[in-house]
């Protein structure tokens, strides 16, 4: 999660001649770090953080993002909620830095956009990685939300459900965040009844994805990870996406490739998936579901949110690129 760390190190092989594709998995600001650097060496820059920046106004032609932005998956959680439930009111719980804010202020505005009579019925920020949530659950429960809507990622995922159940609160946590089984499997019983999204989940109901589980379960058994998770199932998508346009470009250079992958469709283990060609954003459809269980894989029957409900419109992107469309 430190800048200077990421491209001191990406610039020793870049120096060397020897990369020909950097992927960051996580850290909007290592990922616009290296976005920069790369750029200034013409390398193809993958990038699975979830900044609305990356694609906006820090885009640089050489970098594609494989994963959602956080008005993305902003749109998506509430989408769901919009579809399934009857209830109005949120509550804003979120980590103390830019993606939780980001998070926090794409959430309000898709709140009011989708839910007529929504309400944002009250917002806090916290530091990152704390252990008590109680003061926060207090407010929660008072203010009568329906809804705890959050970005939260990790312990302070999982300890947020926990410390939630202990309290007794009832508001409902929507969590982009809650397809990673661990923060589920630490606490499944005050888990239950919780929204989770994401790029992918193991129960997604595809004859491509039962092939891709079965295909893991067998390469990887007795393991750490003897099914796909979360991030498995994201990066196994993208990288057979940049295969895919590399196969087609016979070139992993940046000019030769990008024209390639921008436009280019894709039959993935979630759906058809394509790369938006004036902001390079993968656009894709994406499962949500309700925790419903307390034994793994957790999930109930999964919705798969259609891509055309997702995506944020070109003219409302910070890019010339796309508002030149």
């Amino acid at each position: 999660m430190k800048p200077d760390v990421g491209i001191r190190k990406a610039q020793k092989y870049l120096l060397e001649g020897s990369v020909d594709i950097v992927i960051c998995g996580a850290g909007s600001n290592v990922a616009k770090a290296l976005a920069d650097l790369t750029k200034q060496y013409n390398v193809l820059f993958a990038n699975y953080s979830m900044s609305d920046e990356a694609t906006g106004k820090d885009f640089t032609y050489n970098s594609v993002r494989l994963a959602y932005s956080t008005s993305m998956i902003a749109r998506a959680l509430v989408y769901y909620v919009a579809q399934t439930k009857p209830f109005k009111k949120f509550y804003l719980i979120n980590q103390d830095y830019s993606y939780g804010r980001d998070f926090a202020a794409a959430a309000k505005r898709e709140v009011l956009r989708q839910i007529p009579g929504g309400q944002i019925v009250g917002e806090d920020y916290h530091p990152l990685f704390i252990k008590d949530f109680s003061p926060f659950l207090t407010k929660i429960k008072a203010s009568g939300a329906d809804y705890i809507l959050t970005a939260n990622w990790g312990t302070d995922s999982s300890i947020l459900l926990k410390q939630r159940y202990e309290l007794g609160v009832k508001a409902v946590v929507v969590n982009s965040a809650l397809s990673n089984p661990t923060s589920i499997g630490e606490a499944p019983e005050a888990a239950l009844g919780s929204i989770a999204c994401d790029l992918y989940m193991v129960t997604i109901d595809t004859k491509e994805n039962a092939d891709f589980v079965s295909r893991w379960k067998k390469r990887y058994k007795g393991t750490l990870y003897p099914e796909p998770d979360q991030d498995s199932g994201k990066l196994y998508i993208g990288t057979k996406f940049l295969l895919e346009g590399i196969k087609k470009a016979k070139s992993v250079q940046v000019d030769k490739l990008m024209p390639v992958l921008e436009g280019m469709h894709q039959k993935s283990i979630k759906g058809d998936i394509y790369l938006r060609a004036c902001d390079h954003q993968l656009i894709s459809p994406q499962p949500a579901t309700i925790i419903t269980s307390k034994t793994y894989p957790y999930f109930g029957v999964i919705t798969m949110i259609p891509a055309s409900a997702i995506a944020i419109d070109e003219a409302d992107i910070d890019n010339p690129r796309c508002k030149k469309k």
